[in-house]
């Protein structure tokens, strides 16, 4: 859904979509590592609500997205909900 409503808002073209969501996924990837090395040294609790903190930051930069939405300010709340979302998910 975020790329088509990218595609048709935002006016990207797909291969520009492509390159947008693609950094966050590796941003993911070394998040996940060093989310697994915080998880041995603070307690789960403080990183689930960082995470959490985070996700309301991201939806929050989405929820006012509009046409003068830059290409770096969709990859920055991308960015910053993958992360969220390594914290919240890899915590156990």
């Amino acid at each position: 859904m975020m790329a088509i409503s990218m595609q048709w808002l935002l006016g990207f073209t797909p291969l520009r979509v492509a390159w947008t969501q693609m950094a966050p996924y590796l941003i993911y990837g070394v998040a996940a590592l060093l989310v697994g090395r915080l998880s041995d040294r603070l307690p789960n609790s403080v990183l689930v609500l960082a995470g959490l903190l985070l996700y309301i930051a991201a939806f929050w930069g989405h929820g006012g997205m509009n046409e003068r939405t830059t290409f770096g300010m969709v990859m920055a709340f991308l960015t910053i909900r993958f992360i969220a979302e390594a914290l919240i998910g890899l915590t156990q």
